[in-house]
């Protein structure tokens, strides 16, 4: 199978996949998000894409990295130890990549809505690391979360296995991730913790879709 290029756009578009179609205000002009997008200090961290041919817009956090430069280092050390053309090592099957992207869409090119909120996992790794599980747990501040198996996919390259999987939030929930102090996550089993500048990015990310009156 060919490699998979995952491009922003792409990614986040996938999103689209778990809307229902809505049908926009006719009196309410909506929110402006593109402008609103433009007036932040930092909004080259997020992307808005729109889709002409669906009228579709999906706006978000560009991918954050789960995994430090060290442990992707590691992971990509033990990686070629085990799979080498001696296989002088064990096949270890930790993530070499692991990023999140948070994201909301909405009919149209103006929110006057509730969008649909959504978590979008990448990782790349050397075998299928998250096919048979990809259940999605979450404490926050002492609260835990279950947020189901979400939606899969993935693609063989040679020498390893790039894997997506999304995840339809609700506001609140998407709430809860932005306005908390300590916030952790396991993914297939596989734990991390955000760090506070990616949770302030969620946080921003939630600004921009602010509550129907």
């Amino acid at each position: 199978m060919k490699r998979k290029t995952l491009t922003v756009a792409a990614m986040i578009l996938g999103l689209s996949c778990l809307v229902v179609a809505q049908q926009p205000s006719v009196a309410d002009p909506g929110i402006d998000v593109a402008a609103q997008l433009k007036q932040l200090k930092n909004h080259d961290k997020f992307v808005r894409s729109y889709d002409k041919f669906k009228d579709y817009t999906v706006v978000a956090v560009k991918p954050m990295n789960l995994l430090s430069a060290m442990e992707s280092g590691a992971a990509s050390f033990a990686r070629t130890l085990g799979n080498g053309p001696y296989h002088t090592g064990p096949t270890i099957n930790v993530p070499t990549q692991l990023a999140l992207t948070a994201a909301f869409g909405f009919k149209g090119t103006r929110l006057n809505e509730q969008p649909h909120f959504g978590f979008i996992f990448i990782t790349d790794s050397a075998d299928w690391r998250f096919l048979k599980d990809h259940k999605l747990y979450a404490l926050i501040d002492g609260e835990r979360l279950e947020l189901g198996e979400g939606q899969h996919d993935g693609d063989v390259y040679l020498g390893g296995v790039k894997e997506e999987m999304i995840f339809e939030l609700t506001r609140e929930q998407l709430e809860k991730f932005a306005n908390g102090k300590s916030v952790e996550i396991q993914l297939g089993g596989f734990p991390r913790k955000l760090k506070s500048e990616q949770i302030e990015k969620l946080k921003t990310l939630l600004s921009l879709a602010p509550k129907s009156r």
